[in-house]
């Protein structure tokens, strides 16, 4: 998800401070912290997005040439400095690797309000191989208490200044909107596309923005922000597919 770890007011400007994954880009903004080791088979979905050869984010296949991620993982950047690997439990390993035809966002996304924060990637040859297998798109409404299952190679606590070499995993329940939206008012305003999901010492942080949040086997949010990593007022903020499913419906026709 976009791990804001620190995000302060300078006069009327919100500044969002993201936290790099280790020396990677600071497109990487989110985490996996409390979490477990776990292997590419059990996620075959979750793939690696990497700039010019450094892992930024994390994605999900949703269909062999489509890759949903993160809005903010993607700004700035053009199609042909883009690579996705699947298939790949380690950041080491080589797994699958497709290059970038396309990258469809919202033109109304912006990091000032981070609403919509949705990319989806169109790759230059279907994925297919060891390990690599879409997954649907989530259309029901979530609901508090409802668990979510959260993956991707990013920071296992706050502080740390690398990534996970091996992907990890966490399953932590959908949190109340109002009350989630309480936490965060002096910080940001959350708009409908949101919703928020953690538990103690569990959350996802830098460098797993952009991956899944899967719930009932199928794709229901992309890790996007949060203020720091597992503090217990500040949980993580991920998009909803359901809420931005016509995006990413139109994104898969093209």
């Amino acid at each position: 998800m976009t791990i804001f770890n620190g995000i302060v007011y300078l006069t009327t400007c919100l500044l969002l401070l993201l936290s790099p994954a280790s020396s990677q880009s600071t497109q990487s903004l989110a985490r996996i912290v409390g979490g477990t080791k776990t292997t590419i088979n059990n996620v075959p979905y979750l793939v690696q997005l990497r700039q010019q050869g450094q892992f930024i984010c994390g994605g999900t296949l949703v269909a062999p040439r489509f890759v949903v991620t993160a809005a903010h993982c993607v700004i700035g950047i053009r199609p042909g400095q883009l690579t996705v690997v699947g298939g790949a439990t380690r950041l080491s390993q080589r797994g699958v690797r497709r290059a970038v035809r396309k990258v469809i966002r919202p033109s109304s996304f912006t990091m000032k309000n981070l609403s919509r924060d949705v990319a989806v990637l169109k790759l230059a040859s279907p994925m297919r191989g060891s390990n690599t297998r879409p997954i649907a798109l989530n259309t029901a409404k979530l609901s508090r208490n409802m668990s979510i299952r959260v993956s991707g190679w990013g920071l296992t606590k706050e502080n740390s200044n690398r990534v996970s070499a091996q992907v990890r995993t966490v399953t932590v329940p959908i949190i109340s909107k109002a009350r989630c939206a309480a936490n965060y008012r002096q910080l940001l305003t959350l708009t409908p596309t949101m919703f928020c999901a953690a538990a103690p010492g569990k959350d996802a942080c830098t460098g797993d923005s952009g991956g899944p949040a899967v719930c009932n086997g199928r794709l229901c949010g992309v890790v996007s922000f949060g203020y720091g990593c597992a503090r217990s007022n500040f949980p993580g903020i991920y998009t909803s597919i359901r809420s931005v499913q016509g995006i990413i419906r139109k994104a898969l026709k093209q």
